[in-house]
């Protein structure tokens, strides 16, 4: 927040000598049109943050913050779509939003979608009826992904709810990002290493069979450029004892070889170095499939990191006063990491940092004791304090919030959310998709 109120967001120098409106739509139930254009229009408005925040910074207006305009509809535009507020059911419901929601983007490319969902859907939000699952989210967003056109989903509850200073931040940063903007990115990545993220959906078929979705994420450089998620199916998915799904040798080779082409179709040449993170032990036939692939390539720098939660392992922050160690009374600092082995560390990616507030503290949340993430090689001779220096990097890439970081890195924290996405997808295998379609 700070740093776009005060250095506009990463790609304004571009959008200064080629300007662009930040462009919505609405979808919403003809009796909810009026409340619905009220809250929008307060995207345009100045909103003061509580004055004993110890994050929150005042909103000053979308155009302040983020150099650009913000374009909200009339109620009786062509850009506002009023629909039934009573469907008749889920599926119809769903084919409404889409339909309405293809015609938009087609007669205005570029536009985000605005979807008001009211109290009175609830029913037709989801359902699970002889082995047939049905998310009203989930399908509007793989149709959308399909269509090339981006949506941002505005439940009843939010109108009325008395964070409104958090709630302009954080939606006017979704529509920014849904615009297929760049607000802000790391500054120290490594220019010549691909980063990916494996995960996994699995849906499960009438007949009992398991269908696995692939979901691979790929950050390509500190700008973002390149932050693309591709879908595949499992052909042949196996599972470990904890019923975890896993690639064969052969998938595993042709996931190593989708990194190569994605990396080099978007930034011109090959990676000197790939890191893949996952948050499941890699089997050997992961381990030999792509190592395999990328070496044949003639990168020899890889690693192979799992990443997991550590629930269990509880450590309490001790502060030295008077020649002896008391506790500190916070969690322990974010950033953290104590290197177990040579193969091993653990990293507290979420925990205590300095307030906005002079002299004080910030913990996020600002309950429980956190657990750190422990971080295991499976492959590769890089330094451990970098692995985790880039994990760390990642828990700030998530464009969807403005939460000072996530507890997972990017790489893997949406390639599952994605995976559960692209299952709807009809037509998924080889497809490359900007993560913001999902989101």
């Amino acid at each position: 927040m700070r740093g776009l109120s005060k250095y506009r967001p990463f790609d304004a120098n571009y959008f200064d000598v080629f300007p662009k409106d930040v462009c919505i739509g609405s979808i919403c139930p003809t009796s909810y049109s009026l409340k619905f254009s009220e809250f929008l229009k307060r995207l345009n408005s100045t909103v003061s943050a509580d004055k004993l925040s110890d994050y929150v910074h005042h909103y000053t207006g979308f155009s302040n913050i983020y150099n650009c305009r913000l374009d909200i509809p009339e109620i009786h535009s062509e850009k506002w779509v009023s629909i039934n507020d009573n469907p008749k059911s889920a599926i119809n419901l769903a084919k409404t939003i889409c339909t309405e929601g293809q015609k938009l983007s087609e007669q205005f490319p570029g536009i985000v979608l605005l979807i008001f969902v009211p109290n009175s859907w609830s029913n037709y939000r989801q359902f699970n009826y002889h082995g047939e699952t049905f998310d009203l989210h989930n399908y509007i967003k793989a149709f959308a992904a399909q269509h090339r056109f981006t949506t941002q989903f505005i439940e009843e509850k939010t109108l009325y709810d008395k964070m409104v200073c958090e709630i302009s931040w954080w939606l006017s940063l979704a529509l920014f990002v849904k615009a297929l903007r760049t607000p802000w990115t790391l500054a120290d990545l490594d220019q010549n290493t691909a980063y990916a993220g494996i995960g996994y959906s699995i849906k499960k078929q009438y007949s009992g069979k398991a269908e696995v979705a692939l979901g691979c994420s790929h950050i390509y450089n500190a700008q973002g450029q390149g932050l693309r998620y591709k879908l595949s199916k499992v052909e042949h998915p196996q599972f470990d004892k904890k019923k975890n799904p896993y690639l064969n040798f052969e998938e595993a080779y042709k996931f190593g070889m989708d990194i190569l082409a994605l990396f080099q179709d978007a930034m011109e040449k090959l990676p000197q170095r790939v890191v893949v993170h996952k948050r499941t032990p890699f089997k050997n036939d992961e381990i030999e499939g792509i190592t395999n692939a990328l070496k044949q390539a003639g990168i020899s720098e890889i690693d192979l990191i799992t990443i997991t939660q550590e629930y269990d392992l509880k450590f309490i922050a001790e502060k030295i006063m008077y020649g002896q160690f008391l506790e500190d009374g916070y969690p322990v600092d974010r950033g953290t990491c104590i290197k177990l082995s040579s193969r091993n560390a653990l990293l507290w990616t979420h925990g205590v940092v300095p307030s906005i507030q002079s002299n004080r503290r910030y913990y996020q949340g600002g309950r429980c004791i956190p657990a750190p993430l422990k971080i295991t090689k499976y492959y590769g001779h890089g330094d451990l304090e970098t692995i985790a220096k880039e994990i760390l990097g990642f828990t700030k890439m998530n464009w969807n919030s403005f939460n000072l970081y996530t507890k997972l890195p990017a790489t893997i924290d949406t390639s599952n959310t994605l995976a559960q996405v692209g299952n709807l997808l009809r037509q998924y295998n080889g497809v490359t998709y900007d993560y913001r379609f999902f989101i």
